[in-house]
């Protein structure tokens, strides 16, 4: 069918010497939806491009974002991808097991102080006299040497107890610290004195000649100072442990220890 135009100006007389012109067969390609899925198919070809451009640059941007999560600890490692911060963690775990060790021992030193009644340090035995009789007495020597230990293991908590990088351990040195100077003078009646560095020392002659009984009411009984600092070195031995197991978690910088899951698999996403 060939095309053909309809002039609408015939049909009004138009003196204009202009004419309206309609084409039958774009009226026809309208009317059937060809003109309509030609126009869809040229806009949606445009559309389709925008939208594989956008989402390609999204795609770029997520794998930079990715990368950039991926690696967000790059300054923790090492060339080789080993993490700086494994050397700082094993050596604060072993510092904190070093305070675990050293609170227990403290802890064992003060349960012979501490404990009294049969089967004590305190239980008193029989010393023959220059004269050949025989007195029960105290065993200076058991407790001496029992003295001696707390002394040692003190020493050895407070030490590794104030370097710690727990706030609870340092904490618990501080307490320490305040229950032995509250007992200052009383420790030191037994000849066990306190030096500026808050370290203690124990004069074995003038702790021998003390009296027993002094010494067995400063370590024992309810809210002495050797109860008391038993609880210290059981909570030290607490925090110690629990500050150990996070230190397994994470990082110095208080970063999750990161686990590339990526590498498990071979495709790429």
């Amino acid at each position: 069918m060939a095309n053909a135009t309809f002039n609408f100006g015939s049909m009004f007389g138009s003196s204009s010497g202009s004419s309206v012109g309609f084409n039958l067969s774009d009226y026809a390609a309208i009317k059937n939806g060809s003109y309509r899925k030609l126009v869809g198919a040229v806009y949606g070809n445009k559309s389709s491009a925008s939208s594989a451009a956008n989402s390609k640059a999204n795609s770029y941007r997520f794998e930079v974002k990715n990368k950039a999560d991926r690696y967000a600890v790059d300054e923790d490692k090492k060339t080789d991808g080993t993490d700086k911060t494994d050397g700082k963690e094993n050596t604060e775990k072993k510092a904190l097991t070093t305070v675990q060790k050293n609170a227990t021992s403290m802890k064992e030193s003060l349960d012979k102080l501490t404990q009294s009644g049969a089967g004590s340090i305190y239980d008193k035995v029989s010393k023959e006299q220059e004269d050949g009789s025989a007195t029960m007495e105290y065993d200076t020597d058991a407790i001496y040497k029992a003295a001696q230990s707390f002394v040692n293991n003190y020493n050895a908590t407070l030490t590794t107890g104030a370097q710690s990088t727990s706030t609870n351990v340092v904490r618990t040195t501080r307490a320490m610290t305040n229950y032995t100077e509250a007992y200052r003078n009383s420790l030191s009646a037994i000849g066990i004195s306190i030096g500026s560095n808050n370290q203690l020392s124990i004069d074995a002659e003038k702790f021998k000649n003390a009296d027993m009984e002094t010494v067995k009411s400063i370590f024992s009984g309810k809210n002495s100072y050797g109860e008391q600092m038993s609880k210290q070195a059981s909570l030290m031995n607490t925090y110690a442990k629990s500050a150990a197991a996070v230190t397994n978690t994470y990082s110095q910088s208080g970063k999750y220890n990161y686990f590339d899951y990526s590498s498990m698999f071979s495709s790429k996403i």
